[in-house]
């Protein structure tokens, strides 16, 4: 595609190259190039050399920038507006109903350009099928979603080819795109409440964790007790185990001395 930053001569050249029709599209073509060779404007011829012959919807856009360029504009505006606004909807920063408004905007100045569409190719003996129309409003739409270049070459009316807005949310009303605008609402809706969700179940495990905490601190408590008593309970043991034996020594020695008396007794 032509590129942006041209001398004001090559500008001169391109539109007069886009305003012809596409059946006289290459013999001005080659004509131009023959031309701009022989001015040593080689560069430019190259580029001239590369375009192709436009299709009816695509001679039908640059005609409708020449003829229409304020609905042209209009057209750029919501479509970058749409572009923001689903952007931020995809963010949670705006909402459906701002969504909604601003796909209706764009809807709105794609349907005005493609009642000129429509217009126009009948004024120039054109078929304004509903085929035909739904290229027109694939490829306005296209660029005017598309990037910086594209747009540019919408608005100048120097496009050279056909286009689909696949990247994008595709042609608002069709299938792929409905469920796209569909989701950024939904994402616009249902962010607040994802969140306040999220929330609550990082409010709910933050309690569980806490009680968790909570009884392990006491069930620590509880076995420092029992190991404390434990220690005593064992203590007392060896004191009472201790005492046994003492006593059982003491029996011992007692017995000893009564055997002893006995035997003196019997003497």
């Amino acid at each position: 595609m032509p590129r942006p930053n041209r001398s004001p001569a090559s500008d001169a050249y391109l539109d007069q190259l886009f305003e012809t029709t596409p059946e006289e599209f290459v013999a001005t073509r080659n004509g131009l190039v023959a031309k701009l060779n022989a001015l040593g404007k080689n560069q430019v011829a190259s580029e001239l050399k590369a375009l192709g012959r436009p299709t009816v919807p695509v001679w039908a856009i640059n005609q409708l920038a020449r003829r229409e360029p304020d609905k042209v504009a209009a057209l750029l505006d919501a479509a970058n507006q749409l572009r923001s606004t689903q952007a931020r909807a995809l963010r949670n920063k705006t909402s459906a109903d701002q969504l909604r408004a601003a796909a209706q905007a764009e809807r709105e100045a794609l349907r005005t350009l493609l009642r000129s569409a429509q217009e126009f190719l009948r004024e120039a003996n054109r078929p304004d099928t509903p085929g035909l129309l739904g290229r027109v409003e694939s490829t306005l739409h296209a660029h005017a979603v598309g990037n910086s270049a594209d747009r540019e070459l919408l608005r100048r009316g120097r496009l050279s080819r056909e286009a689909l807005a696949l990247g994008f949310a595709g042609l608002l009303g069709s299938p792929g795109a409905a469920v796209a605008t569909r989701q950024a609402e939904a994402a616009a809706v249902q962010g607040p409440v994802l969140r306040q969700q999220a929330r609550a179940k990082q409010r709910a495990a933050q309690q569980a964790a806490n009680r968790l905490k909570g009884a392990a601190s006491r069930a620590q408590r509880i076995a420092e007790r029992l190991k404390g008593r434990a220690e005593r309970l064992a203590a007392e043991a060896a004191k009472v185990q201790k005492e046994a034996a003492a006593a059982e020594q003491n029996a011992a020695d007692a017995r000893r001395r009564w055997d002893e008396a006995r035997r003196l007794a019997e003497l």
